[in-house]
């Protein structure tokens, strides 16, 4: 039920903020509907990227020891980068993508690992999240808690945020 509340909420954000015209109405849907699809793809060249270097002569060189995973990753993360910019000068002018909808996707990223960092330290945190009294054990000196409560606030904010300036027709 959660999922469906949240992806109403995302089609219909533009309505639900007072934006009247039909052309930013659902300019936040098509710039999640960007994300998830460029995100789909990314994750299927990183797959296969990784999978190239794995099973080749390349594993031997690039994975020489256990400090070049971190540098691996981030060499795979940027050649996908420059695989999906390739795409997207091919799609965005195929699709009309406006820039205020490619602003709008890179707060949707930027909203999303914030959530994933809060997701993450919910559940490394697990056992004394689980309690009905999760408030009343939260400690302003730990800095899990306080990420656990200013990241989501800060997601909050900035959405305020970027609501009204689309409303305002200054983004």
């Amino acid at each position: 039920m959660t999922v469906y509340l949240l992806a109403l909420i995302v089609i219909f954000s533009g309505y639900l903020a007072g934006i009247t015209k039909k052309k930013k109405a659902f300019s936040i849907f098509k710039a999640a509907l960007l994300v998830g699809a460029l995100t789909i793809v990314g994750a299927l060249l990183f797959l296969g990227f990784t999978l190239l270097v794995t099973n080749t002569f390349l594993e031997e060189y690039l994975l020489a020891d256990t400090g070049s995973m971190f540098t691996l990753i981030l060499l795979i993360a940027i050649i996908d980068g420059f695989v999906l910019y390739w795409v997207n000068r091919l799609i965005f002018p195929f699709f009309s993508i406006t820039a205020q909808v490619q602003t709008l996707g890179e707060y949707i990223i930027q909203w999303s690992l914030i959530y994933i960092t809060v997701y993450q330290i919910v559940f490394d945190n697990i056992k004394a999240n689980v309690s009905p009294a999760v408030i009343e054990n939260l400690s302003l000196t730990n800095p899990s808690d306080v990420a656990l409560l200013v990241l989501p606030s800060l997601i909050s904010v900035w959405i305020s945020i970027i609501l009204y300036k689309l409303k305002a027709d200054t983004l």
